[in-house]
């Protein structure tokens, strides 16, 4: 994996600070909202201390016994109800349909019904759906006061028949409970209209009517006349005893007046009866609060990064009944403090017990303060704001310092590499490391060992530079005791020997001559090294120098077979700058080289072609091959991989090493390899068309 990358990945741990900030954040919060439930309850034990002092205020005895199964809530109305039979008015109020309960042995699919009840100023407001497949209406020639489905409406003093023989307004009768008398009961106004699934019933009554005692039926005509089925709100057995016993639960406006001057900003103040209805409802809702939308994006990362434990949503059993935890507990004696979740807000609820006449023993309403957590959202979202721009922006300037510097860091030891890599050059000529070693820059670890390499390479240079001088020390020093050898071999000719001692002066004579020669090529090696610095340089035509030498080398080699290609004749294109003495005796040794490696008879093939840049001179020949992993030391001196065909001379392996040099001096190099086909060997120099100005590191320090 490439250092950048690996910086890159080291940065993303800076990731951990947002998280930990998160963390922080989720603390705060969890303590904010302890610190307002905390209030919530003190401000309900406060209320339902007040309050406790006034139980008239609750109507405590008015309802006190009543059985909550059979009470009927009215919810306030915005606007009067249209009594028409239709429930256009009541569709979007948020007043929920109440099922009737039904009787033993009845189908629901066959006969059900709801009712929903409000009311406005000293008006109440029913609404009753009943399913019914068999509608039977009243048959005024009967003498039962209702022979036919019909409504029943319970007072304190009075039944109430809602029965119709047809569609249209309501006919109310009455009959008080002392008497078995029936006359027109005034008051009460309605509409019976016939549905899909049965008929509706829309009434008007004045509110007075339910103060203390209010119970509703629907009764429906069974197939079987002497059969009738009763449907109350929440329990039918109480008409099979003919007596029922409920009440009309709806808000108390002294009440509400009373618990006003506790209403804070926010704060939403509810006060319920022994039953959990709602009697009393104050301040602002915390479900209908209008707040600015943000944007998806935000609630998704407060959703993610501040999330905490899933809140359920408050339950509530029906219109103007409140449930949850807390009302059960304070129901039971006992303060208590719940969180709900609701309308993408959480909701802090805390519920208060109020004790008749401060008694501390009958439990006769409970006071609900509730909050929405909009204020401490506002406090966790602007430090989460803050938060994540804060730890974002550090992570990005992290990320980008880890980047800058991860840049700079590659780009140095890629720097280094590089420098590395063309230190030596091809044919293992070292460069001069004080010119092309790159400085140092920031006197680190990297800076020191780039310092050990420069040094290493100059150290190396210079015991290469005096492996190049060995030779003509080596030649040098043994011409003398070489001179002293080879007189001696002389004189020792002038004396009488053995024939035995004869071979052996013979021997040492071969070997002096040997040595001898090796000498002469070690210096003239040496010599046309030093020649190659003063060569006069013109612009020539390498063509015509190649096939005027190819023609003498016919009669130097008259064994061999030499062949001369050129591609294209047009001598301008072949035009170079350059020494060409030096380039004649480049390709003597490549032709010395040849005709002592290859077998008498065989072809050798000078081959020249010109490219955009540069000139190729090419020779092969067959005969041995060179071994895979020698051939880039074919150049060096002294070196001779193959064994010669010829069964005269002495290979010291320094011609090829002329060839190097020469090639260099033009500013082109020189390679061996084998042909294709394994059937010999092939020498290329390639030289660029403007000679050795091409390669400034062999420029001449005067040019």
């Amino acid at each position: 994996m490439k250092l950048r990358r690996q910086l890159m990945l080291v940065s993303l741990m800076t990731l951990c600070l947002p998280w930990a900030g998160c963390q922080y954040i989720q603390e705060m919060e969890g303590a904010l909202r302890q610190g307002q439930t905390n209030a919530l309850l003190a401000s309900a034990q406060a209320i339902a201390a007040r309050l406790g002092d006034e139980p008239e205020l609750l109507h405590t005895e008015q309802h006190r016994y009543d059985d909550p199964r059979l009470q009927l809530y009215a919810a306030e109305l915005p606007n009067p109800a249209i009594v028409d039979g239709y429930a256009d008015d009541w569709r979007h109020l948020p007043i929920q349909a109440r099922a009737f309960a039904t009787p033993p042995g009845s189908a629901k699919e066959r006969f059900s019904a709801t009712v929903r009840s409000g009311f406005y100023r000293d008006q109440l407001y029913l609404f009753i759906a009943v399913k019914d497949r068999d509608i039977r209406y009243h048959h005024p020639g009967k003498s039962n006061i209702a022979n036919g489905d019909h409504v029943r409406i319970e007072t304190e003093s009075n039944y109430y028949y809602l029965r119709n023989s047809a569609p249209g307004q309501l006919v109310v009768k009455s009959s008080p409970k002392d008497t078995n008398a029936l006359k027109q009961g005034h008051g009460i106004r309605g509409v019976w209209v016939e549905s899909q699934e049965g008929y509706q019933i829309e009434l008007q009554m004045p509110l007075a009517m339910g103060d203390k005692r209010f119970s509703l039926s629907v009764v429906n005509q069974s197939l079987k006349p002497e059969r009738l089925e009763y449907f109350t709100p929440f329990d039918h057995s109480t008409h099979e005893q003919d007596g029922l016993a409920g009440g009309l639960i709806r808000p108390i406006t002294a009440l509400k007046d009373a618990i006003d001057i506790f209403r804070l900003p926010g704060l939403r103040l509810r006060v319920l009866n022994h039953s959990a209805w709602e009697l009393a409802d104050t301040g602002q809702n915390p479900d209908q609060a209008t707040r600015p939308q943000a944007h998806w994006i935000l609630p998704s990362l407060y959703a993610a990064a501040l999330k905490g434990v899933t809140l359920p949503t408050r339950p509530t059993s029906a219109t103007g009944r409140l449930g949850g935890e807390e009302i059960m507990q304070a129901l039971q004696g006992s303060n208590d403090r719940r969180w709900y979740e609701g309308n993408q807000q959480q909701l802090g609820s805390a519920a208060a017990p109020i004790f008749y006449h401060n008694n501390g023993y009958e439990v006769i309403g409970v006071v609900v303060v509730e909050r929405s957590n909009k204020v401490l959202l506002s406090l966790t979202n602007n430090a989460f704001n803050r938060l994540l721009l804060l730890s974002m922006g550090a992570a990005l300037l992290a990320g980008l310092g880890l980047l800058g510097y991860a840049t700079w860091l590659s780009w140095r030891i890629r720097r280094l590499s590089v420098a590395a890599q063309q230190a030596v050059s091809a044919d293992g000529q070292i460069h001069d490391p004080d010119r092309y070693w790159p400085q140092a820059l920031a006197n680190d670890e990297l800076d020191e060992l780039s310092n050990h390499y420069r040094g290493l390479l100059i150290r190396l240079q210079a015991y290469t530079d005096y492996l190049k001088t060995l030779a003509n020390k080596l030649s040098h020093e043994l011409r003398t005791p070489l001179a002293v050898v080879r007189s001696s071999l002389d004189n020792l000719e002038q004396e009488a020997i053995g024939d035995q001692a004869g071979v052996y002066r013979a021997r040492a004579s071969q070997g002096a001559e040997r040595l001898s020669k090796l000498l002469t090529a070690i210096s003239e090696a040496s010599r046309v090294e030093s020649s190659i610095q003063g060569a006069e340089c013109e612009s020539f035509s390498l063509q015509q120098l190649v096939k005027e030498m190819a023609s003498a080398y016919s009669d130097i080699y008259p064994t061999h077979t030499i062949r001369c290609l050129v591609e294209g004749e047009d001598k301008s294109d072949f035009k170079l700058f350059g020494a060409p003495d030096l380039i004649a005796q480049l390709l003597d040794k490549l032709m010395d080289n040849a005709a002592d490696f290859s077998p008498a008879d065989e072809p050798i093939i000078i081959q020249l072609r010109k490219y955009e840049r540069s000139l190729q001179l090419q020779v092969s020949n067959t005969g041995p091959l060179l071994p895979q992993a020698m051939q880039e030391q074919l150049f060096d001196s002294l070196v001779s991989l193959r064994g010669g065909h010829a069964t005269e001379g002495t290979h010291m392996g320094l011609g090829l090493h002329i060839v190097r040099l020469v090639a260099q001096f033009h500013g082109g190099v020189a390679l061996a390899e084998n042909l294709s086909d394994q059937s010999g060997v092939r020498f290329t120099v390639n030289l660029p068309i403007n000679g050795l100005w091409a390669n400034p590191i062999f420029r001449p320090k005067d040019g």
